[in-house]
């Protein structure tokens, strides 16, 4: 089996963004370098430095872990120059009125090692968009949480993270606001690769590749379509099966008791294309003898995942 990940320096990753750099405004923007820290970690460290709250600190998407990332971030009020914090460091790159944001990405550029290789990786030109492990959580069941939240399960939702279940929806409004929106996002997620895997299945030759959840299905052959499918949540249409099968509506979305999750669904592509794809030679592995490694760059939309494209090509 393939490894990725075994040293950050194996894992690149180049956020790409449009934005409006300004010489004044509330807003001040950064680049944001990290190694070996997720991006909430990196937010948290920020804001103890700066001694501010992580709601003024905002991104327009989370970044691995085990990598070497590159990313914007946005500090309302921040100040106009750089600085180093433990494993991150900050440039500072101008002013504006808005905060960092998903929609001002374009996409993201990546360098991937891959090791413990007996042979190279299998051209392709796209991928079945799915949600990969990263989603999930350590623990994998950052989905289950997002159910039972969706479900007004508060107590059960309350366990599984580890707090206590006595007034659970207080408990769970004490919880960091982005931390908290992840668990909803994560059972969209999940229940959009259940359709895909869907719509797949219905296509024709495919292989089952395994991933947090079970297994996912990808195409033996590139789909080259447009085609979209539901992000189930409230306001769109295209799930309705696969809610019945939870139980649920897309009105169940919408939570009144805790407004901040509500989570209104969107469409999203079924297949992406893998832009700009450069695989180097395959050279000896110095970390595993007898084994081979190859270097994979390629860039993607914002949203999609590398590491489906690394399952893709070394299926």
């Amino acid at each position: 089996m393939y490894l990725i990940k075994a040293k950050p320096e194996d894992f690149m990753v180049v956020e790409q963004s449009d934005l409006k750099l300004q010489d004044s405004g509330i807003y001040r923007y950064y680049g944001l370098d990290k190694r070996d820290l997720s991006t909430m970690e990196a937010v948290a460290a920020i804001a103890e430095k700066l001694n501010i709250s992580t709601k003024f600190i905002n991104i327009g998407g989370n970044k691995d872990k085990t990598a070497l990332t590159r990313q914007t971030i946005s500090i309302k009020g921040g100040p106009k120059h750089g600085m180093s914090i433990g494993k991150l460091s900050l440039t500072y790159l101008g002013a504006g009125d808005e905060r960092m944001a998903l929609g001002m990405l374009t996409g993201n550029r990546f360098e991937i090692t891959v090791r413990r290789l007996q042979s190279g990786a299998e051209e392709r030109r796209t991928i079945p968009n799915y949600f990969d492990d990263q989603r999930f959580g350590i623990t994998k069941n950052n989905h289950l949480i997002g159910k039972h939240i969706i479900r007004r399960e508060f107590e059960g939702a309350c366990r599984l993270i580890g707090l206590a279940t006595e007034d659970p929806i207080a408990k769970l409004a004490s919880i960091e606001p982005r931390m908290l929106r992840l668990y909803v996002h994560a059972y969209q997620s999940y229940l959009f690769n259940k359709l895909l895997c869907m719509r797949i299945e219905k296509s024709g030759d495919h292989d089952l590749i395994d991933y947090a959840l079970g297994k996912l299905l990808f195409p033996r052959k590139d789909v080259v379509s447009d085609e979209e499918l539901s992000l189930p949540g409230f306001g769109t249409e295209g799930a309705d099966d696969i809610l019945k099968e939870e139980g649920l509506t897309s009105r169940d979305f919408i939570i009144r008791q805790l407004p901040g999750l509500s989570a209104e669904g969107v469409m999203r592509k079924a297949f992406v294309g893998i832009q700009e794809l450069k695989l180097s030679e395959l050279e000896d592995d110095e970390m595993h003898p007898g084994f081979k490694k190859q270097t994979v760059k390629f860039s993607l939309p914002k949203g999609s995942y590398a590491t489906i494209v690394i399952k893709s090509l070394f299926r």
